[in-house]
Parts: structure tokens; C-alpha cells; sequence
């Protein structure tokens, strides 16, 4: 009994039942505003694809804050949508920074971007840079029925959150902010 129930936990443990569980989820992710698992195939290409992202991207201090710091699953956000040049996923990163004043406002470095299934970069939606704001991500939608998803998303400090969208308009992502949810 104990050899049947080693072999059953090994074989859920094993690399090869985290890729079954994980894939069908993930394919079946097609419809705009699913979630992308991390450990996903796509999950993975992206956050293999983010620390050159950020590094292209982030100023000189600002990769100096984030180091070797990983884009690890509590840090990445992923959802499918429906995006200019060809781009099917919205990725969220919040990475957040060690304080030396542990009574200041907790820092971040992220950002929001649109990337290719390849988990190339399509648009940078929101300016990967530090910031006293974490990013949530609330709908992936088609709002004005043009064929591009628009992205809701909450901007949360300590003290406050706002609700702002992203829509494509003049050939990139503009955020503007709406009015809070009554949920």
C-alpha cells in the first residue's frame, strides 16, 4: 500500500502531470479576458521574455532598483484579449521593492504590455517604471465593439485605488480613468 500510494503522489508531482494539468487550461484559454496560467506554456515564454522587456525599457535607475529581482507567479498577471498588430495577451507586472523606510509607502516597479502569443512585445500600455501603485487587472473587453479588447484595470496605493481603462485609439493604448464600481 504504501509503494501504490509513493508511485500515485510521485507521478502527481512529476513535471510531466504539472504540464497536463496546466495545458488544457491554457489552450482552452482563447476567449478575451481569460486567464493565462504561469506555468503554462504561453506563461512561461512570457516571463522567460520579461527581463529583456524590462531591461530595453526601464531608465538606468530604475533597472539599477530592480536587479535580479524574478518575475515570479505573484508578480505577473496574464490574460488573452484582442489587440493591434496581432498581439493576444495583456500582461501586468507589479515587482515590489524592499523600502528602507519600513513606515513609507511600499514601491513597485511594473507596468502593463501587450504581447504576441510568441511572447514578443506588442505595446507597452502602461510605462514600465517605479511607482508608489500596484496594478490589478478587472476585464479584458470589447467595449465599443471595433474588434480591439480595452482593458480595465484598478491602480491601488496604500491609501487609494482608482479604476482606468485602456483603449486603442491613433494607433496605441491610451489610459483614461472611469468612475469606481458599485461592487
Amino acid at each position: 500500500m504504501k509503494i501504490t500510494l509513493l508511485s500515485v503522489l510521485l507521478s502527481l508531482l512529476s513535471p510531466t502531470a504539472q504540464t497536463e494539468q496546466t495545458e488544457p487550461a491554457a489552450a482552452a484559454s482563447e476567449a478575451s479576458g481569460i486567464t493565462v496560467r504561469y506555468r503554462s506554456t504561453t506563461g512561461r515564454a512570457v516571463a522567460a521574455a520579461l527581463p529583456e522587456i524590462f531591461s530595453e525599457n526601464l531608465s538606468a535607475l530604475d533597472r539599477k532598483r530592480l536587479g535580479r529581482k524574478v518575475f515570479s507567479e505573484s508578480r505577473v498577471q496574464i490574460a488573452r484579449g484582442s489587440f493591434p498588430d496581432g498581439a493576444g495577451l495583456v500582461v501586468i507586472v507589479n515587482v515590489n521593492l524592499r523600502s528602507k523606510d519600513p513606515e513609507g509607502p511600499t514601491k513597485f516597479i511594473g507596468g502593463m504590455l501587450t504581447m504576441k502569443d510568441d511572447a514578443t512585445l506588442g505595446a507597452i500600455a502602461v510605462p514600465l517604471r517605479m511607482r508608489e501603485a500596484r496594478f490589478e487587472l478587472e476585464a479584458v473587453t470589447d467595449v465599443d465593439g471595433d474588434g480591439t479588447d480595452e482593458i480595465v484595470y484598478v491602480t491601488q496605493t496604500q491609501t487609494d485605488s482608482t479604476r482606468n481603462r485602456i483603449r486603442w485609439t491613433d494607433g496605441g493604448p491610451k489610459s483614461g480613468v472611469l468612475p469606481p464600481s458599485d461592487g
